[in-house]
């Protein structure tokens, strides 16, 4: 009788600390993880912590539980001895089945509160740490763990030639998508024509970056049809696995946009360079906390980031500066961080400074062309890549020193780099930027449900910090997806944040938020407590 009591305290003990492991929750470190807890909650690890010592307590009791009984045999007929070992037997049983139910309480606990900050942590709408680049939020823990996709949902005029780029929020198994021969495994993703019975999936070629973030995929045959507007659709599987092996999604996500029919030939170019361009008539120096940031006007390839397809160099020197980049803003912005680290933000993150007083060349490179070009490929360029290009393959268009020489062709390596020049002082910029509109504005009504959110700053913004994790449409909206995008005003130099969006629910008031995250081109935080009256 009382080795079937002490087994099944034994087994209702490591039960009630293991029931509440879950493996749904999103991705923990450090003590969270050594502790199996789905998030690194602090009300969730002093349970845990209780539940082990309770644990521990009920355990070392039930072992001398079992000491006193052997004792209380031995001494049976010692009647004080006995009495003396059956107390300690009482004690000690006690002992182990308060703490056995005080673990089971805490169970209790752990596993509902476990739900709600699990709920909480990969729900919609961004959170206050995640993964700098482009933007996509919404619908709980899918599009939590999908940072952005290109083409974009809904998007349209996307070209025949496209290819398709995916931006997870965490590194992935590249084993649950690939294939052996680097091509896409069509169970784990499915490119597929919309409106079509029985429309096959595409196969496609497929490679991930370094980082095991960023997947590319090049269908192996043209996406539509020629002249005919064509909707597609792709979907993540459940198939795909973080690099543990669980699950990446809860269940498939899928958007759509629509071909139109076109293959794109066009080059890409440059919009924006910052700081601005040094030029004969205005020779302005740059706060060395300045950041280095190129906008495209259209997505390009996510391998610029490697290889020195950007270089940056003190002219004096002829050496390099150091530092990373990231690619942000619908894969349209590259934004390069130097290495060295000058102090701290209002928002307690480091700030990256240039070297002061010296004159910086910075040089985005075109990329090798095909030997034999032909009209149907006027600019495509070799692979693998050597320069920018942009989501067709389509070689850079530079036009050498500030882009006056571009033409609309591209030229290749060399000919048609993009280079401009600035000079650094040794001060910093700390001013903080503020909002100047937003529309629709403060307590609008009758907004249509499609209406994007325009957001303008009151300076050049660091665009790679406008993202889901640092700009809200509500605090608690989860199921509505949203997409943002930025543009440098250069006359004005400000910068212009649209937030496009899933049609809203009518009658329902949104209120969006812009986050301390947001950050200038000098990496001063915005004050989110501050914003226009209107």
């Amino acid at each position: 009788m009382r080795r079937i009591f002490i087994i099944s305290l034994l087994c209702i003990a490591l039960g009630s600390i293991l029931l509440p492991v879950s493996a749904s929750a999103q991705e923990v470190s450090g003590i969270g993880k050594i502790l199996f807890l789905p998030s690194n909650d602090g009300r969730l690890i002093v349970i845990r912590i209780g539940q082990i010592l309770g644990t521990l307590t009920a355990l070392l009791a039930m072992a001398f539980l079992v000491f006193s009984a052997i004792k209380f045999n031995e001494t049976a007929d010692q009647i004080s001895e006995s009495e003396k070992w059956k107390k300690k037997m009482i004690i000690s049983g006690g002992v182990a089945g308060g703490c056995v139910l005080l673990v089971i309480i805490l169970a209790i606990i752990f596993s509902a509160l476990a739900g709600k900050v699990t709920e909480k942590d990969i729900g919609g709408g961004g959170g206050e740490n995640g993964a700098r680049g482009e933007s996509l939020a919404g619908k709980g823990a899918q599009t939590a763990r999908i940072v952005a996709h290109y083409p974009q949902k809904n998007e349209k005029n996307v070209p025949r030639n496209t290819a398709i780029l995916i931006t997870f929020a965490e590194a992935v198994n590249p084993e649950s998508l690939l294939e052996q021969i680097k091509k896409m495994k069509r169970s784990a993703i499915r490119i597929q024509e919309i409106g079509v019975s029985g429309a096959p999936v595409h196969d496609a070629s497929a490679e991930f970056d370094s980082t095991h973030t960023i997947l590319r995929l090049i269908p192996d045959v043209l996406l539509g049809k020629q002249n005919k507007k064509t909707r597609y659709s792709v979907s993540i599987t459940v198939l795909v696995q973080k690099e543990s092996g669980e699950p990446l999604l809860v269940k498939p996500y899928t958007w759509e946009f629509e071909v139109s029919g076109v293959i794109d030939n066009t080059p890409p170019f440059i919009e924006t360079a910052l700081p601005l361009p040094q030029t004969a008539g205005k020779k302005e120096l740059t706060p060395m906390n300045a950041l280095i940031q190129i906008t495209f006007n259209e997505a390009v390839d996510p391998s610029i980031v490697t290889k020195d397809k950007i270089e940056v160099i003190d002219v004096k020197t002829s050496k390099k500066i150091l530092g990373g980049l990231i690619l942000g803003n619908n894969y349209r912005t590259v934004t390069f961080y130097s290495k060295e680290k000058c102090g701290k933000n209002t928002c307690s993150e480091n700030v990256s400074c240039l070297p002061k007083d010296i004159q910086i060349k910075v040089t985005a490179k075109a990329a090798d062309i095909l030997t034999s070009r032909n009209a149907q490929s006027p600019n495509r360029a070799k692979f693998p890549y050597t320069g920018i290009v942009d989501v067709c393959g389509n070689s850079f268009d530079g036009g050498g020193e500030n882009g006056v020489q571009k033409n609309g062709k591209s030229e290749g390596s060399k000919t048609d780099n993009y280079w401009w020049t600035f000079v650094t002082s040794a001060q910093k910029d700390l001013d903080i930027p503020q909002i100047l509109s937003v529309h629709p504005g403060r307590d609008a009504v009758g907004v249509t449900l499609t209406t994007p959110i325009d957001i303008l700053f009151s300076r050049f913004m660091d665009i790679t910090s406008l993202t889901n994790w640092s700009v809200t449409i509500g605090k608690d909206v989860q199921d509505i997806d949203y997409w943002t995008a930025g543009t440098h005003d250069i006359v004005k130099r400000r910068t212009i944040l649209r937030i496009n969006h899933d049609p809203f629910k009518k009658d329902t008031f949104y209120t969006p938020q812009v986050k301390s995250q947001t950050k200038d081109i000098y990496q001063n935080c915005f004050n989110a407590s501050t914003g226009p009256e209107k």
